[in-house]
């Protein structure tokens, strides 16, 4: 219930610890590095790179978050705005309550 889908962030609605995990998408002669970030800590990271056709990569990570904190992954760079979502290949951005 935390998403929200005007600025992509997820607004912890209870504290735990969380999973969560990216895809970012890129097609043809493209690349995207992202950061998924927990306020201002950037949590992981992870880059994808595509010269030909269409490839993408996947991160996950497990963390202990406070009520109220925002998680979101921000594209750090990104060539040719390729991040793609559809038929080819699906950006996605996930996460749930471990415990």
């Amino acid at each position: 219930q935390g998403y929200s889908q005007g600025d992509g962030i997820f607004t912890v609605p209870r504290s735990g610890v969380y999973v969560f995990t990216w895809t970012i998408a890129v097609s043809s002669s493209g690349w995207s590095v992202v950061d998924i970030v927990l306020n201002v800590e950037i949590l992981g990271a992870g880059n994808t790179h595509a010269p030909q056709g269409l490839n993408s990569s996947t991160g996950i990570v497990v963390v202990s978050a406070d009520a109220g904190d925002h998680v979101y992954v921000r594209i750090q760079e990104n060539g040719n705005n390729v991040i793609n979502s559809n038929a080819r290949g699906r950006s996605s951005f996930s996460g749930w309550l471990l415990f």
